[in-house]
Protein backbone atom coordinates (compact mmCIF):
# COMPACT_ATOMS: atom_id res chain seq x y z
CA UNK A 1 0.00 0.00 0.00
CA UNK A 2 1.56 3.19 -0.82
CA UNK A 3 1.91 5.98 1.44
CA UNK A 4 0.44 9.42 1.06
CA UNK A 5 2.45 12.85 1.72
CA UNK A 6 1.27 14.56 5.10
CA UNK A 7 -1.05 17.04 4.59
CA UNK A 8 0.71 19.33 6.89
CA UNK A 9 3.55 20.32 7.91
CA UNK A 10 5.27 19.82 11.61
CA UNK A 11 7.23 23.17 12.93
CA UNK A 12 10.49 21.91 14.12
CA UNK A 13 10.20 25.03 16.58
CA UNK A 14 7.91 22.69 18.64
CA UNK A 15 10.25 20.14 19.34
CA UNK A 16 12.85 22.30 20.64
CA UNK A 17 10.71 25.11 22.26
CA UNK A 18 11.33 27.35 25.45
CA UNK A 19 10.51 25.94 29.15
CA UNK A 20 8.13 28.81 29.37
CA UNK A 21 6.05 27.86 26.97
CA UNK A 22 2.46 26.33 28.09
CA UNK A 23 1.52 22.70 27.78
CA UNK A 24 -1.05 23.00 24.39
CA UNK A 25 -4.92 22.55 25.31
CA UNK A 26 -6.94 20.16 23.50
CA UNK A 27 -8.30 22.56 21.20
CA UNK A 28 -4.88 24.28 20.51
CA UNK A 29 -3.03 21.11 19.78
CA UNK A 30 -5.25 20.00 16.72
CA UNK A 31 -3.56 23.43 15.23
CA UNK A 32 0.23 22.38 16.15
CA UNK A 33 0.65 20.83 12.75
CA UNK A 34 -0.46 23.97 10.91
CA UNK A 35 1.40 24.74 7.83
CA UNK A 36 4.48 27.18 9.01
CA UNK A 37 7.54 28.22 6.66
CA UNK A 38 10.32 26.24 7.46
CA UNK A 39 14.11 26.85 7.24
CA UNK A 40 15.58 24.56 4.61
CA UNK A 41 17.42 22.59 7.60
CA UNK A 42 14.11 22.03 9.56
CA UNK A 43 12.75 20.85 6.20
CA UNK A 44 15.85 18.05 5.25
CA UNK A 45 15.07 16.78 9.47
CA UNK A 46 11.41 16.86 8.62
CA UNK A 47 11.60 15.55 5.35
CA UNK A 48 13.97 12.61 6.82
CA UNK A 49 11.41 12.43 9.92
CA UNK A 50 8.15 11.89 7.78
CA UNK A 51 10.54 8.92 5.58
CA UNK A 52 11.70 7.18 8.06
CA UNK A 53 10.73 3.16 8.60
CA UNK A 54 10.85 4.01 12.37
CA UNK A 55 8.12 5.77 14.51
CA UNK A 56 9.33 9.05 15.70
CA UNK A 57 7.90 10.90 18.47
CA UNK A 58 8.41 14.23 20.44
CA UNK A 59 6.44 13.78 24.16
CA UNK A 60 6.52 16.94 26.30
CA UNK A 61 6.91 17.05 29.94
CA UNK A 62 3.45 16.04 31.18
CA UNK A 63 3.78 12.55 29.04
CA UNK A 64 1.57 13.99 25.97
CA UNK A 65 2.79 13.32 22.59
CA UNK A 66 2.73 16.37 20.69
CA UNK A 67 4.52 14.73 17.48
CA UNK A 68 4.32 11.85 15.35
CA UNK A 69 5.67 11.37 11.95
CA UNK A 70 3.14 10.10 10.07
CA UNK A 71 4.94 6.40 9.14
CA UNK A 72 4.62 6.00 12.47
CA UNK A 73 1.44 6.82 13.23
CA UNK A 74 -0.09 4.28 10.73
CA UNK A 75 2.38 1.56 11.78
CA UNK A 76 0.79 2.08 15.89
CA UNK A 77 -2.69 2.14 14.17
CA UNK A 78 -3.42 5.27 14.97
CA UNK A 79 -5.54 7.45 12.71
CA UNK A 80 -3.97 10.33 11.61
CA UNK A 81 -1.94 12.71 13.24
CA UNK A 82 -1.86 11.61 17.17
CA UNK A 83 -1.70 15.45 18.23
CA UNK A 84 -5.31 15.77 17.08
CA UNK A 85 -5.92 12.88 19.55
CA UNK A 86 -4.22 14.11 22.55
CA UNK A 87 -2.61 10.68 22.69
CA UNK A 88 -0.68 10.26 26.04
CA UNK A 89 2.67 8.31 25.91
CA UNK A 90 2.45 6.12 28.58
CA UNK A 91 -1.30 5.18 27.24
CA UNK A 92 0.19 4.51 23.72
CA UNK A 93 1.65 1.26 25.20
CA UNK A 94 -0.11 -1.90 26.45
CA UNK A 95 -0.68 -1.55 30.14
CA UNK A 96 1.78 -3.65 31.51
CA UNK A 97 4.53 -1.40 29.67
CA UNK A 98 2.76 1.89 31.44
CA UNK A 99 5.47 1.71 34.26
CA UNK A 100 8.13 1.89 31.63
CA UNK A 101 7.09 4.80 29.57
CA UNK A 102 6.10 7.03 32.85
CA UNK A 103 9.80 5.73 34.02
CA UNK A 104 11.35 7.06 30.64
CA UNK A 105 9.89 10.42 30.98
CA UNK A 106 11.31 10.91 34.81
CA UNK A 107 14.27 10.18 33.05
CA UNK A 108 14.04 12.71 30.46
CA UNK A 109 13.49 15.34 32.98
CA UNK A 110 16.52 14.02 35.22
CA UNK A 111 18.34 14.67 31.70
CA UNK A 112 18.91 11.02 31.68
CA UNK A 113 18.47 8.87 28.73
CA UNK A 114 16.58 5.91 28.39
CA UNK A 115 15.76 2.76 26.19
CA UNK A 116 12.93 0.20 26.75
CA UNK A 117 11.36 -2.59 25.06
CA UNK A 118 7.49 -2.26 24.98
CA UNK A 119 4.57 -3.99 23.11
CA UNK A 120 1.53 -2.56 21.43
CA UNK A 121 -1.49 -4.58 20.03
CA UNK A 122 -2.12 -3.96 15.97
CA UNK A 123 -6.10 -2.33 15.40
CA UNK A 124 -6.62 -6.23 14.93
CA UNK A 125 -5.15 -7.46 17.85
CA UNK A 126 -2.04 -9.00 16.63
CA UNK A 127 0.99 -7.91 19.00
CA UNK A 128 3.66 -5.70 17.77
CA UNK A 129 6.74 -5.06 20.31
CA UNK A 130 9.07 -1.79 20.09
CA UNK A 131 12.85 -1.04 20.79
CA UNK A 132 12.37 2.62 22.75
CA UNK A 133 15.14 4.51 22.70
CA UNK A 134 14.25 7.97 24.75
CA UNK A 135 16.30 11.04 24.63
CA UNK A 136 15.41 14.61 26.66
CA UNK A 137 15.71 17.38 24.58
CA UNK A 138 17.15 20.94 26.34
CA UNK A 139 15.77 24.54 25.65
CA UNK A 140 18.12 27.38 25.38
CA UNK A 141 18.54 27.34 28.72
CA UNK A 142 19.68 23.95 29.02
CA UNK A 143 16.57 22.55 30.70
CA UNK A 144 15.01 19.29 29.78
CA UNK A 145 11.80 20.99 27.84
CA UNK A 146 10.37 17.58 26.04
CA UNK A 147 11.74 13.88 25.08
CA UNK A 148 12.43 12.88 21.69
CA UNK A 149 11.71 8.85 21.31
CA UNK A 150 12.85 6.94 18.17
CA UNK A 151 10.57 3.53 18.47
CA UNK A 152 11.90 0.62 16.16
CA UNK A 153 9.32 -2.24 15.36
CA UNK A 154 11.48 -5.12 16.50
CA UNK A 155 8.61 -7.87 16.29
CA UNK A 156 9.81 -10.40 14.05
CA UNK A 157 13.43 -10.09 16.11
CA UNK A 158 10.98 -10.74 19.09
CA UNK A 159 8.84 -13.74 17.70
CA UNK A 160 12.41 -15.55 16.14
CA UNK A 161 13.77 -14.97 19.87
CA UNK A 162 10.96 -16.83 21.28
CA UNK A 163 10.78 -19.18 18.76
CA UNK A 164 14.42 -19.65 19.58
CA UNK A 165 13.58 -20.57 23.14
CA UNK A 166 11.15 -22.74 22.17
CA UNK A 167 13.46 -24.81 20.12
CA UNK A 168 16.01 -24.99 23.16
CA UNK A 169 13.22 -25.40 25.79
CA UNK A 170 12.34 -28.40 23.96
CA UNK A 171 15.90 -29.58 23.34
CA UNK A 172 16.72 -29.29 27.02
CA UNK A 173 13.64 -31.33 27.36
CA UNK A 174 14.42 -34.03 25.18
CA UNK A 175 18.51 -34.06 27.11
CA UNK A 176 16.41 -34.61 30.26
CA UNK A 177 14.78 -37.48 28.89
CA UNK A 178 17.61 -38.77 27.49
CA UNK A 179 19.94 -38.94 30.15
CA UNK A 180 16.93 -40.52 32.07
CA UNK A 181 17.57 -43.08 29.57
CA UNK A 182 20.57 -43.70 29.70
CA UNK A 183 20.52 -43.68 33.77
CA UNK A 184 18.21 -46.21 33.98
CA UNK A 185 20.21 -48.49 31.29
CA UNK A 186 23.47 -47.96 33.35
CA UNK A 187 22.00 -49.09 36.26
CA UNK A 188 20.19 -51.96 34.89
CA UNK A 189 24.04 -53.18 32.95
CA UNK A 190 25.46 -52.69 36.80
CA UNK A 191 22.47 -54.91 38.15
CA UNK A 192 22.62 -57.51 35.13
CA UNK A 193 26.35 -57.71 36.30
CA UNK A 194 25.71 -58.21 39.97
CA UNK A 195 23.13 -60.40 39.47
CA UNK A 196 25.81 -63.10 37.21
CA UNK A 197 28.50 -62.38 39.86
CA UNK A 198 26.02 -63.05 42.83
CA UNK A 199 25.45 -66.51 41.04
CA UNK A 200 28.80 -67.39 39.49
CA UNK A 201 30.99 -70.41 40.22
CA UNK A 202 33.59 -69.97 38.74
CA UNK A 203 35.50 -66.69 41.77
CA UNK A 204 38.20 -65.15 38.62
CA UNK A 205 34.44 -64.63 36.73
CA UNK A 206 33.03 -63.60 39.61
CA UNK A 207 36.01 -60.97 40.44
CA UNK A 208 35.45 -59.84 36.59
CA UNK A 209 32.20 -59.33 36.89
CA UNK A 210 32.24 -57.51 40.17
CA UNK A 211 34.86 -55.30 38.64
CA UNK A 212 33.19 -54.72 35.38
CA UNK A 213 30.14 -53.60 37.39
CA UNK A 214 32.28 -51.31 39.49
CA UNK A 215 32.91 -49.71 36.16
CA UNK A 216 30.04 -49.03 34.61
CA UNK A 217 28.72 -47.26 38.43
CA UNK A 218 31.52 -45.14 38.18
CA UNK A 219 30.16 -44.00 34.88
CA UNK A 220 27.12 -44.04 36.27
CA UNK A 221 28.11 -41.57 38.84
CA UNK A 222 29.87 -39.47 36.39
CA UNK A 223 26.99 -39.01 34.38
CA UNK A 224 24.74 -38.33 37.70
CA UNK A 225 27.78 -35.87 38.67
CA UNK A 226 27.41 -33.82 35.02
CA UNK A 227 23.24 -33.86 35.04
CA UNK A 228 22.84 -32.36 38.31
CA UNK A 229 25.67 -29.99 38.12
CA UNK A 230 25.12 -26.59 37.42
CA UNK A 231 27.41 -26.47 34.82
CA UNK A 232 29.10 -29.33 31.92
CA UNK A 233 32.05 -26.86 31.55
CA UNK A 234 33.79 -28.51 35.14
CA UNK A 235 33.38 -31.19 37.15
CA UNK A 236 34.00 -30.90 41.25
CA UNK A 237 36.55 -34.19 42.26
CA UNK A 238 35.92 -34.13 46.24
CA UNK A 239 32.00 -35.34 46.12
CA UNK A 240 32.24 -37.34 42.92
CA UNK A 241 35.43 -39.46 44.06
CA UNK A 242 33.31 -40.12 47.51
CA UNK A 243 30.70 -41.66 45.23
CA UNK A 244 32.73 -43.73 42.87
CA UNK A 245 34.18 -45.14 46.15
CA UNK A 246 31.06 -45.91 48.14
CA UNK A 247 29.63 -47.79 44.35
CA UNK A 248 33.23 -49.91 44.55
CA UNK A 249 32.95 -51.18 47.58
CA UNK A 250 29.39 -51.74 47.09
CA UNK A 251 30.43 -53.53 43.93
CA UNK A 252 32.98 -55.49 45.25
CA UNK A 253 31.13 -56.57 48.51
CA UNK A 254 34.36 -55.30 50.87
CA UNK A 255 32.27 -52.56 52.82
CA UNK A 256 32.90 -55.05 56.36
CA UNK A 257 36.11 -54.98 56.57
CA UNK A 258 37.80 -52.36 53.93
CA UNK A 259 37.40 -48.63 55.04
CA UNK A 260 38.36 -45.76 52.16
CA UNK A 261 38.89 -42.52 53.25
CA UNK A 262 39.22 -38.95 51.08
CA UNK A 263 41.33 -36.22 51.34
CA UNK A 264 41.06 -33.39 48.29
CA UNK A 265 40.80 -29.74 48.56
CA UNK A 266 37.08 -28.03 48.61
CA UNK A 267 35.79 -26.74 45.72
CA UNK A 268 38.73 -28.30 43.58
CA UNK A 269 37.08 -28.77 39.90
CA UNK A 270 38.92 -29.83 36.61
CA UNK A 271 37.69 -29.17 33.14
CA UNK A 272 35.13 -31.76 32.27
CA UNK A 273 37.18 -34.21 30.21
CA UNK A 274 40.10 -34.07 31.99
CA UNK A 275 37.84 -34.80 35.43
CA UNK A 276 36.38 -37.51 33.86
CA UNK A 277 38.89 -39.27 32.70
CA UNK A 278 40.78 -38.52 36.25
CA UNK A 279 37.64 -40.21 37.90
CA UNK A 280 37.65 -43.45 36.05
CA UNK A 281 41.07 -43.57 36.51
CA UNK A 282 40.67 -43.27 40.09
CA UNK A 283 38.23 -45.83 39.95
CA UNK A 284 40.40 -48.71 38.30
CA UNK A 285 43.10 -47.59 40.98
CA UNK A 286 40.61 -47.86 44.36
CA UNK A 287 39.24 -51.12 42.42
CA UNK A 288 43.17 -52.62 42.20
CA UNK A 289 43.68 -51.80 46.08
CA UNK A 290 40.26 -52.98 46.97
CA UNK A 291 40.46 -56.25 45.09
CA UNK A 292 43.89 -57.46 45.43
CA UNK A 293 45.26 -56.04 48.47
CA UNK A 294 43.14 -57.68 51.13
CA UNK A 295 42.71 -61.28 49.19
CA UNK A 296 41.32 -63.25 52.88
CA UNK A 297 39.06 -60.65 53.50
CA UNK A 298 41.34 -58.81 56.22
CA UNK A 299 40.39 -55.54 57.54
CA UNK A 300 42.87 -52.61 55.73
CA UNK A 301 42.55 -49.35 54.75
CA UNK A 302 42.77 -47.68 51.20
CA UNK A 303 43.53 -43.86 51.43
CA UNK A 304 42.92 -41.82 48.52
CA UNK A 305 44.36 -38.09 48.63
CA UNK A 306 44.31 -35.23 45.71
CA UNK A 307 46.55 -32.21 45.83
CA UNK A 308 48.79 -30.03 44.19
CA UNK A 309 49.34 -26.54 43.08
CA UNK A 310 47.73 -24.26 40.69
CA UNK A 311 48.93 -26.03 37.74
CA UNK A 312 49.67 -29.31 38.49
CA UNK A 313 47.70 -32.17 40.52
CA UNK A 314 48.59 -35.07 42.09
CA UNK A 315 46.44 -38.28 43.17
CA UNK A 316 47.66 -40.93 45.38
CA UNK A 317 46.05 -43.99 45.76
CA UNK A 318 47.44 -45.84 49.47
CA UNK A 319 46.30 -49.36 50.77
CA UNK A 320 48.32 -51.16 53.96
CA UNK A 321 47.61 -54.57 51.93
CA UNK A 322 49.74 -57.57 51.31
CA UNK A 323 51.61 -55.14 48.67
CA UNK A 324 52.76 -56.13 45.57
CA UNK A 325 54.29 -58.75 44.05
CA UNK A 326 57.90 -58.93 43.18
CA UNK A 327 57.13 -59.22 39.13
CA UNK A 328 54.70 -56.27 38.54
CA UNK A 329 55.19 -54.72 35.61
CA UNK A 330 52.30 -51.84 34.91
CA UNK A 331 53.68 -51.27 31.59
CA UNK A 332 53.85 -55.07 30.55
CA UNK A 333 51.04 -56.91 32.79
CA UNK A 334 48.00 -58.44 30.93
CA UNK A 335 45.26 -56.81 33.76
CA UNK A 336 42.89 -54.78 32.19
CA UNK A 337 42.69 -51.97 35.29
CA UNK A 338 46.44 -51.75 34.20
CA UNK A 339 46.27 -51.16 31.06
CA UNK A 340 43.15 -48.69 31.27
CA UNK A 341 45.34 -46.93 34.05
CA UNK A 342 48.44 -46.37 31.49
CA UNK A 343 45.77 -44.82 28.64
CA UNK A 344 44.07 -42.66 30.79
CA UNK A 345 47.72 -40.72 32.13
CA UNK A 346 48.63 -40.97 28.72
CA UNK A 347 45.14 -38.95 27.21
CA UNK A 348 45.89 -36.45 30.47
CA UNK A 349 49.72 -35.71 30.07
CA UNK A 350 50.54 -37.53 33.34
CA UNK A 351 53.00 -39.42 34.47
CA UNK A 352 52.48 -43.04 37.12
CA UNK A 353 55.00 -43.83 40.37
CA UNK A 354 54.51 -46.83 41.93
CA UNK A 355 56.19 -47.70 44.96
CA UNK A 356 56.31 -50.92 46.59
CA UNK A 357 57.08 -50.32 50.06
CA UNK A 358 55.84 -51.90 53.02
CA UNK A 359 53.47 -52.36 54.10
CA UNK A 360 51.03 -52.09 50.92
CA UNK A 361 51.17 -50.49 47.39
CA UNK A 362 51.61 -46.44 46.98
CA UNK A 363 50.20 -45.40 43.64
CA UNK A 364 51.18 -41.49 42.46
CA UNK A 365 49.76 -39.74 39.56
CA UNK A 366 51.47 -36.40 38.37
CA UNK A 367 49.58 -34.16 35.64
CA UNK A 368 49.05 -30.84 34.76
CA UNK A 369 45.74 -29.22 36.36
CA UNK A 370 44.76 -27.87 33.12
CA UNK A 371 45.29 -29.27 29.54
CA UNK A 372 49.09 -29.25 28.34
CA UNK A 373 47.75 -26.39 25.56
CA UNK A 374 45.59 -24.33 27.54
CA UNK A 375 48.50 -24.09 30.66
CA UNK A 376 51.05 -23.31 28.20
CA UNK A 377 49.07 -20.22 27.22
CA UNK A 378 48.49 -18.82 30.91
CA UNK A 379 52.34 -19.37 31.89
CA UNK A 380 55.18 -17.01 31.25
CA UNK A 381 58.44 -18.48 29.29
CA UNK A 382 61.00 -18.89 31.89
CA UNK A 383 58.46 -20.63 34.43
CA UNK A 384 60.93 -23.28 35.66
CA UNK A 385 59.42 -26.90 36.04
CA UNK A 386 57.66 -27.78 39.56
CA UNK A 387 59.50 -30.26 41.90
Amino acid sequence: MSMQAPLARTPLSLIRCDSSCDSPTDEEAGHLMADIPLSPDASVIEHAFENSHDCIAVVDMQGMIVYMNLPGSYLMGLDGRPPRQRVSWSELWSPENHDLAEYSIDEARSGHQCRFMASRPTASGLPRWWDIAANPIFDARGVPSQMFCVCRDVTELKQAERSLQQQIACKELLMVEASHRVKNHLAGIAGALALQARYSGNETVRASLQQAQSRIQAVACIHRRLQHGRGNERIELGPSMAEIAREAIAALGVEDHIAVTISCPQGLTMATDRGVALLLMTTELITNSLKHAYPNGDKGSVRITVSGSQRQLVLQVDDDGRGLPGDFDPRGGSGLGMRIVQGLIAQLSGELQIEARSPGAHFRVRLPKDAPRELARHLPTDLTPVS
